[in-house]
């Protein structure tokens, strides 16, 4: 009969052979299937979830950190029941201890699968001593099978087991050495959640507890005891929500002398939500460090547990995936494992779970959220070309930061490829390779901009400015991040400068000189003129008539306060500019920053100066806006030392929105605290034990709720800390209400002009006023249409109106504005 079995066996592994290849890198040697993780491989599977777990048992000692690809421990476990099997995980990492390997291998009840079957046939598998453990009693792997473990390998299988599924799991942790200092509870009815934790429980070697539907039963108490009894600080992490593991399971851990300060839930909407929550809160742990995900299938417990050994070994992130279409919290997964978007996907199982189409899908996502679109502009004439980088959502840009190297490596920030002057080039040469050069960045939001310092003689059409862009991680399955390349030819700026009349006024207000007092002429120039004598506009280039034809002035002084021109007529005292006056600029004697004449040798323009404008500009109050700069905090005094919690930007008590707002403290004789926020009632409500509940608890308790830690944070301070002895204050009662310190918000004010201003003219804070803030700071805005008013940070919220003092503001044609004692 074994014979017989074994010559079905080889039947078999030849006729899969094609089918294995299929699967992509799945081969066959021997009568074993070996799997083979490379850039165009990107999946391991079988045919079946047995023929899988052998994959996976190949796949993670050819990965590993030893050279041998053998293995010195096989976990068996059921492929037919998830109880058991899930357990496993921890189990067999705690295998490895001291450089050991182990695998998971699946089977049936009543039988060994025959690809089980040819792989422990296979002593090449094997170092020796072997030794095989049966997880779970005879239901879920029968004497049997035991036996044909024993005729196949030689090794007599332990089995571990208990009453039930959860006696199991305590009996599993049980055989732990040593004693586990952190714990994993997952459902016990469920495997949705659970499996996503099996990768992190082999490599953390965490045993897995099972709960009940309604807490803990007595078995898993007591090994609860006993562990928290060797590991006062003991950590348990439970995965789900409360549908899976309800609150009583906290309840009942705190009774069993765990602390409530280290228990940790992690969960989500759904099962693929928690997986990635999962993936985010071991990021930067035991090698996970969001380069390599792992597309599994959240419909069936098997590939996963299977799993659990390649995935702890290789540090992969578990991402668990529907029969079709990708979640919206898997399509996000790039901003979840940012800084390290996942360079290696790789699918477990067969297409009917994981379709390639998925895989793409998914690597498409990943590829997408770590794109930079970048946009590069260099005009005729400036010294400077720019480059503006929108960064994708999640990814924070930083200004200033630069490669130590002249070229940065891909494994280099995007924010420091952007700062680095080797990375761009004119006219295909390094910008290194000139003098002067440099490059500086500043981030607004999103966007980073960066400045190039152009060489001289550089701006000059024709000439190309570029940024050749970087795919890091090329030679992977998808880049960590990628930067588009960019870049801009200088274009011919064929425009030509023009000058039109503002008015002519007498005015005290402008610039002094002999014509100060006198009416005056005043020009706008259509763009920028030049900077030198020989492209700005001069006295030589200007020449004026009365409105009968006769000369005017015998000499024209020219003052430029940007962006205006002042001329003045001398003839040969001070004479006043007056309407119907008639201005003749020499065009070629002007030019703008391309250097594009006005016009042709012998050009000009004829400017009919226009009645004198006499108005003086008014400001009106526009709007108003109120931005919080720090946290309004509460100080929760313990027996000795301080919780400190301090509202984030998100909430609607940061800044001086805090002014009003309580810290109300309630009792509960339970075993779990609370921290809630009332917006409405303007109310941070903590529940607790105040016999029972530390400093440590209660900042849990905001880590715990997902709306609260999105508003508050808290930290102990003091002398104690917030240790397992430092409760609250023994002076608290319940319904002690506590004061905050209000965070301070600084405050922004438009003050709307009722013409264009003359923004060449610098402001005098003096001028602008207000009883509740000293010191407003005050600007132009952009364009010079008003003036910005901002008091700096206060705690004190701003009112009341602003003063002006006379001169507050002046307009193109230097008419200064009244003062209002009264205020706007």
């Amino acid at each position: 009969m074994k014979f017989e079995r074994k010559r079905v066996a080889k039947r078999l592994a030849s006729g899969l052979l094609a089918g294995a290849l299929a699967f992509g890198g799945l081969a066959l040697s021997g009568a074993s299937p070996v799997a083979a993780e490379t850039p165009l491989t990107n999946r391991i599977a079988g045919v079946d979830r047995y023929d899988t777990s052998v994959a996976l048992a190949l796949a993670s000692v050819q990965t590993g950190p030893l050279p041998a690809n053998t293995v010195d421990h096989i976990v068996l476990a059921s492929g037919e029941n998830f109880p058991d099997a899930l357990a496993a995980s921890g189990y067999a990492g705690s295998l490895t201890t001291g450089g050991k390997k182990s695998v998971v291998l699946l089977t049936r009840a009543g039988a060994l699968p025959e690809t089980v079957v040819n792989y422990l046939s296979n002593t090449a598998n094997f170092s020796s001593p072997l030794t095989v453990r049966a997880i779970g009693g005879t239901s879920a792997i029968s004497d049997a099978v035991l036996a044909e473990v024993k005729a196949l390998t030689g090794v007599t299988a332990t089995r571990v087991s208990g009453a039930d599924r959860y006696a199991t799991a305590v009996a599993l942790s049980a055989a732990q050495t040593p004693a586990a200092t952190k714990v994993i509870i997952v459902s016990g009815s469920s495997f949705a959640d659970g499996v996503s934790a099996a990768g992190w429980a082999y490599k953390s070697q965490q045993p897995i507890l099972l709960s009940g539907p309604n807490g803990l039963d007595t078995a898993t108490k007591a090994e609860i005891k006993r562990l928290s009894t060797a590991t006062p600080n003991l950590e348990v992490t439970i995965i789900g929500g409360t549908a899976a593991v309800p609150d009583q399971t906290i309840s009942d851990l705190v009774d069993q002398g765990v602390k409530y300060a280290k228990i940790n839930r992690i969960d989500g909407a759904d099962r693929y939500e928690t997986a990635v929550n999962l993936n985010v809160a071991i990021l930067g742990n035991l090698g996970f460090d969001g380069s390599k995900v792992a597309l599994i299938t959240g419909t069936n417990f098997a590939d996963a547990i299977a799993a659990a050994p390649y995935l702890g070994v290789t540090s992969t992130h578990t991402v668990l995936l529907p029969a079709s279409g990708i979640p919206a919290s898997v399509a996000g997964l790039a901003v979840a494992l940012a800084p390290n978007n996942p360079a290696s996907v790789v699918a477990i199982g067969g297409f009917a779970v994981i379709p390639n189409a998925t895989v793409a899908a998914v690597k498409q996502a990943v590829a997408d959220l770590g794109k930079y679109t970048t946009t590069l502009t260099a005009a005729e004439g400036a010294t400077t070309a720019t480059m503006s980088v929108t960064f994708p959502a999640g990814v924070v840009p930083v200004a200033g930061q630069s490669c130590a190297a002249p070229i940065c490596l891909s494994s280099e920030s995007a924010s420091k490829w952007l700062g680095t002057a080797g990375n761009y080039f004119v006219n295909g040469i390094n910008l290194l390779s000139f003098a002067g050069t440099s490059v500086t960045t500043a981030v607004v939001g999103q966007v980073l901009t960066a400045t190039i310092t152009l060489p001289a003689g550089f701006s000059v059409p024709g000439v190309t400015v570029s940024f050749p862009g970087i795919a890091e991680g090329a030679a992977s399955d998808n880049a960590k991040f990628s930067i588009s390349a960019a870049s801009a030819t200088i274009a011919d700026d064929s425009t030509k400068p023009t000058l039109t009349a503002v008015s002519a006024v007498a005015n005290s207000g402008a610039p002094a000189g002999p014509t100060a007092g006198v009416g005056l002429a005043y020009l706008l120039a259509s763009e920028a003129l030049g900077t030198t004598g020989t492209s700005d506009l001069v006295a030589a280039d200007v020449s004026v008539k009365d409105k009968d034809g006769a000369a005017k002035c015998a000499n024209v002084l020219v003052t430029k306060v940007a962006p205006v021109y002042v001329l003045g007529c001398l003839n040969p005292g001070p004479q006043a500019f007056v309407a119907g006056d008639v201005i003749t600029i020499n065009l070629d004697g002007i030019a703008d920053v391309a250097g594009n004449l006005g016009g042709a040798v012998g050009a000009k323009q004829t400017i009919t100066v226009g009645a004198a404008d006499t108005a003086k500009p008014t400001l009106t109050r526009g709007a108003v806006t109120v931005t919080a700069a720090t946290a309004t905090t509460f100080a929760l005094n313990l027996t000795s030392g301080t919780v400190t919690f301090s509202s984030t930007a998100a909430s609607s008590l940061h800044g001086q929105a805090g002014l009003g707002w309580r810290l109300v403290l309630q009792s509960t004789s339970g075993n779990i605290p609370s921290v809630t926020v009332d917006a409405a009632a303007k109310r941070v409500v903590v529940t607790a034990n105040f016999a029972k509940h530390t400093g440590d608890d209660i900042i849990n308790a905001i880590k715990q709720n997902k709306v609260t830690k999105a508003l508050l944070t808290a930290v102990a301070s003091g002398a104690g800390g917030a240790d397992g002895a430092n409760k609250l204050a023994t002076s608290y009662i319940a319904g002690d209400q506590i004061s905050p310190t209000a965070g301070q918000s600084t405050t922004t004010i438009a003050l709307n002009a009722s013409e264009a201003l003359n923004s060449g003219l610098p402001l005098n804070p003096a001028n602008f006023t207000n009883a509740t803030c000293s010191g407003l700071t005050v600007a132009y805005q952009s364009p010079a249409l008003g003036v910005t008013v901002s008091c700096g940070a206060s705690a004190t919220p701003f009112s009341g109106n602003i003063v002006l003092g006379a001169g507050a503001v002046t307009d193109l044609v230097f008419n200064a504005s009244d003062a209002n004692p009264t205020g706007i």
